[in-house]
């Protein structure tokens, strides 16, 4: 602090605000004079596959990429830099102390981002699901953060421990970092909306003119019921036709596959039953995105 304090005083020096522009021919050629490992292991990760509307790299490849942040790897090494000042109002919101001190706050200096309802608590961040409400009451300088099936309650004054906690998290629950209650696919989503021994429910959303792949399951039944829009159904060869308010029943074993008929985006409820129900129970005879 006391040489930052020394470079602002002394008026010459700019602020490195994390911005910066380059060819991509010129950042490799960079990476390959002063990080050749880490470009090397690029380079194995560079096996591209699309997913949805992403271009993914090679997972397992990419773990063993060496992590380094631009500026130690590259802007003190590069000759290749030039800085200039840029003057206007910039705010680095990589913090969710910094995203309460840009966001509207009431009369008690709380800032909320969803749905709250607040008493007797002050200077707080609150942030919610679309389908959440968090209330507080006596509490102060917290930031509350509630997202799918995690919350975060933290003192704002120990943000800066985050990183800790995230990988203790990670380390006590692998799976809830890796499985996301919404899960989007190439026709749409489903939402995990309740599970427990046995059975699991979900919140298909469907696009349209989209279908499911021709699968079965061998663990596992389904029931579907259609709450919007126009499906087709087919299981075992025959088709039907549903709408709003209908539905049908697969059993374990049954070929099947659902289908949007509609011009709008149709939701289905799905409930499944049985004794095992990972998303790994699935064969797949015809599919439209090649999986």
């Amino acid at each position: 602090m006391r040489a930052a304090q020394q470079y602002i005083e002394h008026g010459n020096y700019y602020w490195n605000s994390g911005m910066f522009m380059f060819t991509s021919g010129c950042f490799v050629r960079e990476l390959e004079q002063h990080q050749p490992q880490m470009m090397a292991a690029l380079r194995k990760a560079a096996h591209f596959h699309r997913d949805l509307d992403f271009v993914r790299v090679d997972a397992d490849a990419w773990q063993h990429v060496p992590s380094d942040s631009i500026d130690y790897a590259l802007l003190e090494h590069s000759e290749q830099v030039l800085t200039c000042p840029l003057p206007l109002q910039w705010a680095d919101l990589g913090s969710f102390a910094q995203v309460w001190q840009h966001t509207e706050q009431d009369h008690q200096g709380n800032a909320v981002i969803g749905e709250a309802v607040l008493q007797d608590s002050h200077n707080n961040l609150v942030v919610t699901d679309e389908q959440q409400v968090v209330a507080t009451l006596g509490v102060h300088d917290l930031v509350v953060v509630q997202s799918g099936d995690t919350t975060l309650v933290a003192a704002k004054s120990q943000l800066h421990t985050m990183p800790a906690l995230l990988s203790q998290v990670s380390e006590q629950y692998p799976q809830r970092r890796l499985r996301h209650r919404q899960v989007f696919r190439p026709w749409g989503s489903y939402e995990v909306l309740n599970e427990g021994p046995g059975f699991k429910v979900k919140h298909i959303m469907l696009h349209a003119k989209t279908r499911l792949s021709l699968q079965l399951h061998q663990h596992r039944a389904e029931h579907w019921v259609v709450v919007s829009g126009t499906v087709l159904v087919e299981i075992d060869g025959q088709q039907s036709q549903l709408s709003a308010g209908q539905s049908t029943f697969i059993a374990a074993g049954q070929k099947h596959r659902l289908s949007n008929a509609s011009n709008t985006v149709a939701r289905v409820i799905e409930v499944q039953s049985g004794a095992y129900l990972e998303e790994d129970d699935i064969v797949r005879f015809d599919d439209d995105y090649g999986r």
